[in-house]
């Protein structure tokens, strides 16, 4: 594949490198990887020492699951130029799972060329606060702030730095995330993402009405964005549970995602003490739940047991958390379910209700900070 002049051949290698970088932003992209790499090849072929030829290169190899080829394509891209930032970053995250320290040695390197990337500074915060070191942590905040002070993105990722994402991790501090988060807006108010991730703080604070807020400064900067289970959520809790009750409606009769929307009217029914309508709409999902989504017919099976517990029948809640539990696929919420019946029986079987709790935390004993999650509720049947 030739081609005499440079020029026009420089103009066809970066027309095709577009052309599967925007593949990459279609919903079913592995679709196409495959003669997306037939043109790559082709491509290397025109440009050998085209780094970015072997970056999505990489970036096809690892939406086709073939790890060890796509990092062998990153290792080439860097070769060839050896400031490549995003091949730098793709083995970053490779490595994560494989080899932490490498991966922090990448993403530092990364920050020592290019100060403003702020996902590699992010994955070096992530890394620390993972391994509990959260004075280097808040070291490295400090350090990115210092280094992009007008940087909006910077902000938001000091911002998430202060969000507990651990279980061993203390309370995050919400003020210290809201001061950061309204310092990233006060710098560029016409990102949507910022009031989302702000959002979620003032939920977490109880400012329910400046989350409201949020949800509309949204709207206004992309009015076709689907916030409508945000909007539920905000609008229960306001006590506004008509306001809620009444949009849930609404998705139900337009048809979106009908098995979840009547679990979400559900859980709205069971808050107002509403069981009856609450146990009619769980048993809709259940109905309209696709054969394809087990875990959430899981799920739903283990919101009826509670609903049913809550109204005071034992034995309807019983058969219902079975049923979650004994589903032939099982999910990661199983333990869970499993926990639930537990509880269930805390009042009228303590022995079975402590064989079940023992079960659960044998289950999740090398998966300790998941064990942390339930270990609250574990401790009150395990220790009575």
């Amino acid at each position: 594949m030739k081609n005499n002049n440079p020029e026009s051949a420089s103009s066809a290698v970066e027309r095709k490198l577009k052309e599967i970088a925007a593949l990459f932003e279609e919903q079913d992209c592995d679709y196409y990887m495959d003669g997306a790499l037939s043109e790559l090849a082709k491509l290397a072929e025109m440009q050998p020492d085209n780094a970015d030829i072997y970056y999505w290169k990489g970036k096809c190899h690892d939406g086709l699951g073939q790890e060890e080829e796509s990092k062998n394509a990153w290792d080439k891209a860097i070769i060839v130029d050896d400031r490549h930032l995003l091949s730098y970053l793709a083995l970053a995250d490779y490595y994560q799972d494989k080899d932490a320290d490498k991966s922090f040695d990448l993403c530092s390197k990364v920050v020592d060329m290019d100060a403003s990337c702020i996902h590699a500074w992010s994955s070096m915060i992530s890394r620390m606060k993972y391994t509990r070191q959260p004075e280097q942590a808040e070291q490295l905040v400090t350090e990115l702030l210092e280094r992009n002070p007008t940087n909006p993105d910077a902000w938001m990722a000091a911002g998430q730095a202060a969000i507990k994402h651990y279980a061993f991790e203390k309370e995050g501090d919400d003020q210290l995330v809201l001061e950061r988060f309204n310092k990233a807006i006060s710098l560029n108010p016409d990102d949507r993402n910022y009031y989302y991730q702000r959002y979620f703080v003032h939920t977490r604070m109880g400012e329910h009405q400046k989350a409201l807020e949020d949800l509309e400064y949204q709207k206004k900067l992309q009015s076709n964005i689907i916030l409508d289970d945000h909007y539920v959520d905000t609008y229960k809790s306001l006590g506004e549970y008509e306001k809620a009750v009444a949009l849930v409606t609404q998705l139900i009769k337009k048809g979106y995602d009908p098995h979840y929307q009547y679990y979400n009217r559900a859980m709205i029914h069971k808050d107002t003490g509403d069981y009856a309508s609450a146990l009619k709409d769980i048993n809709m999902a259940l109905k309209r739940c696709p054969k394809y989504d087990e875990e959430w017919k899981q799920n739903f099976y283990a919101e009826r047991a509670d609903i049913h517990f809550r109204n005071g029948k034992l034995g309807l809640a019983l058969q219902s958390i079975d049923k979650a539990i004994s589903k032939e696929k099982a999910s990661m919420s199983q333990p869970g379910f499993v926990l639930q019946k537990a509880e269930f029986l805390y009042d009228s079987d303590m022995v079975k209700a402590k064989e079940l709790a023992q079960e659960v935390k044998d289950a999740y004993e090398e998966h300790p900070l998941m064990l942390e999650h339930f270990n609250e509720r574990l401790d009150r049947i395990l220790k009575e």
